[in-house]
């Protein structure tokens, strides 16, 4: 094999494409670092001193106006004209709920100076793809002093945002504060951990450019023709003809024939299956046409899928929700039909089925593959309705009985344990009218899109599942639901039910859950849940102790680096061993396969996926699931342990 002298990933792709080189010479030394301005932008200019840095968590360069709070982001996004001209900004907070989801979708970027890499706007982030740094060296101010900000459009046009004067600090190197406040322009990088004053000349990866283009691009084709036909359409669309000659000039050029070469060859080699995280129909049309082969000939643009390449390993529906009247559905459920007259709960109950139902029914119309993992709503009480959240005002726009909802709040809020607190399987074992209405809602979405020709088949993700009678009792939900929408159980596109390993009861009873079953259905494998599952074996939170507990055991040998950033071996990555084996001998004993996969912010960290593909995959770990962003970066680690020395992978 091929030695370089000197790693140069695009002279090493346009290689490939020629024949001068083949995919193993990526592979034998490639790097995280490496993929910086090939998968990612990066900044084109230098020289430029940092203002804050922090830990980085998700790669990519960006600039945009700094906005510090979400009413901000909600007032550019809403102001005159079509949102896609709103201004490109960078969003920053120290700590979020489900009401900053909608203002990190629409952000170039996000940092913030908490240091809980696993805490959920930093994971939010991540999983819209955005350029993500955590632990800024930096303070949050605000004043009551109002200010008047002025953005211009990415048109030219101008935006002016009424709010309170905010800003962030820090001390620089001579000891003085230096503050950006919000409205000016910053710059950030993902892959650096580096915030800057002022804006800066980002190089976009053309490679980046061209599965954005063609995610919207099929995005235009949903919206003009119908999920059904968006695939078959998407070179009909207004949006393509725009931009079609950008298109083909780099789907022929020879970076991206080598980098199509090499992702064949990775899903070929590498230990792990490579799946895809989704909370919104673009996740998964980004997943397909990773997995596919793209040419340009005289008929146009060929989409040429791998089924086999494509899975969605975790569709998350506590991350479906963004647009605030769809959470306030949410939450009126959560308080209760006390709340309100029959007759005004079951309009509510009729508006959460045809929206959340839509949205089901788009992402399984984009035919996310031959796996399609659907996980129980995953969202604590907490991010919905917070100790401070003015339920008074809420229960009057909604036209709620004032005490009775007041009631309903005092009796859900005040969780404190958020990461193992009442969600997933637990609210539903609690609340089986919200069950119900959930899988009715998923399976009637699932109908829809079959029939339509997307010829998926589901598992159910039971997340937090602790006792096995938690899963029999779900199951038994499951082939009820099932049978009303398909006529019976054997004709659902159903492969059963898997549990989240995530907490001390699923590891201890992992046996007595995988055993359970219906009439027709039962427990078919599960999936790694990494940050609740390394809180699990650590008993640390994986949001209070990133602040002191991990830095000390850091500081003083325990730890070699932060258990929620890279795996720890001597328990976490041992309880998960010993569980993949366990699993194995009992399909044996059962003549059964059960299929195990790994979801997390582990699969986002180079070293931790070279250890699951050396370690846990002999041991049944099948799969991986990650943002569709971090797709490429996990399996080129996943396939370069073939190809490299454990003490090569460490280095990374």
């Amino acid at each position: 094999m091929a030695t370089l002298s000197k790693f140069d990933f695009k002279e090493l792709l346009t290689g490939i494409s020629t024949r001068a080189r083949r995919p193993e010479d990526i592979l034998s030394g490639i790097r995280a670092a490496d993929l910086e301005g090939v998968i990612f932008p990066r900044f084109a200019d230098e020289g430029y001193t940092p203002f804050a840095s922090g830990e980085a968590i998700h790669d990519g360069d960006h600039s945009g106006y700094l906005v510090l709070h979400r009413s901000t982001a909600q007032q550019m996004s809403e102001g005159p004209g079509d949102s896609a001209d709103a201004p490109d900004y960078i969003y920053s907070v120290a700590e979020g709920d489900i009401d900053d989801f909608a203002a990190i979708k629409g952000a170039a970027g996000f940092f913030t100076s908490h240091p809980g890499k696993t805490t959920f706007s930093p994971v939010q982030s991540v999983s819209e793809g955005k350029s993500t740094i955590i632990a800024a060296n930096i303070d949050y101010h605000e004043s009551d002093e109002p200010v008047d900000l002025h953005f211009q459009t990415k048109s030219g046009g101008s935006r002016i945002v009424r709010t309170r004067k905010r800003w962030i600090s820090t001390v620089d190197i001579d000891g003085r504060e230096a503050r950006i406040h919000e409205g000016d322009m910053v710059a950030m990088s993902g892959s650096r951990g580096l915030v800057f004053a002022g804006a800066r000349v980002v190089a976009p990866s053309r490679i980046d450019t061209l599965y954005n283009l063609l995610t919207d691009a099929y995005l235009a084709a949903e919206t003009e023709f119908g999920p059904a036909s968006a695939w078959e359409r998407l070179s009909d669309t207004a949006f393509f003809a725009a931009h079609r000659e950008e298109i083909r000039e780099i789907v022929a050029s020879d970076e991206f024939r080598g980098f199509q070469s090499l992702i064949g060859f990775c899903h070929a080699q590498s230990p792990l299956r490579v799946y895809v995280n989704v909370h919104k129909t673009a996740c998964v049309v980004r997943a397909r046409l990773l997995a596919s082969t793209l040419t340009f000939d005289g008929t146009g643009l060929s989409i040429d899928c791998n089924e086999a390449a494509l899975g969605v390993g975790l569709l998350r529906d506590e991350r479906m929700w963004i647009d605030p009247s769809d959470i306030d559905i949410l939450r009126i459920l959560f308080l209760g039909d006390d709340c309100t007259t029959k007759e005004h709960y079951d309009r509510i109950v009729r508006q959460y089925e045809r929206r959340h139902g839509d949205r089901y029914y788009s992402i399984f119309s984009a035919r996310p593959g031959g796996i399609c993992v659907v996980r129980t709503l995953c969202m604590p009480f907490s991010k919905f309705l917070p100790d401070n959240f003015d339920i008074a005002d809420f229960a009057a726009r909604h036209g709620l009985d004032p005490a009775k909802t007041q009631s309903a709040f005092r009796r859900l809020s005040g969780e404190r344990e958020v990461y193992h607190g009442c969600r997933g399987i637990r609210l539903f074992s609690i609340r089986p009218d919200l069950a119900r209405l959930w899988l009715r809602t998923v399976l009637g979405a699932l109908a829809r899109a079959n029939a339509d020709g997307a010829g998926v088949k589901v598992r159910f993700l039971l997340a937090t599942l602790t006792l096995p009678d938690e899963a029999s009792r779900f199951i038994v939900t499951l082939e009820e639901v099932a049978s009303s929408i398909f006529g019976s159980v054997k004709a659902a596109p159903i492969e059963g039910a898997a549990t989240m390993l995530e907490t001390g009861g699923a590891f201890i009873c992992l046996e007595s859950i995988l055993r359970q079953r219906g009439h027709e259905l039962g427990m078919v494998g599960g999936l790694i849940g990494s940050n609740d599952f390394t809180t699990a074996c650590l008993n640390m939170n994986r949001s209070d102790a990133p602040r002191h507990l991990i830095p000390g055991y850091v500081e003083q040998g325990f730890f070699a680096s932060s258990p929620f950033t890279h795996v720890q071996v001597s328990v976490v990555g041992r309880a998960m061993h010993e569980a993949l084996q366990r699993s194995t001998r009992l399909a044996l004993e059962m003549d059964q396969q059960f299929i195990w996969g790994l979801a997390g912010e582990l699969t986002t960290d180079w070293h931790s996926v070279q250890w699951l593909a050396r370690f846990l995959a002999p041991a049944g770990l099948t799969y991986l699931s990650t943002s569709p962003e971090t797709i490429i970066a996990a399996l080129l680690a996943s396939a370069a342990t073939r190809y490299q020395r454990p003490e090569v992978s460490r280095a990374a």
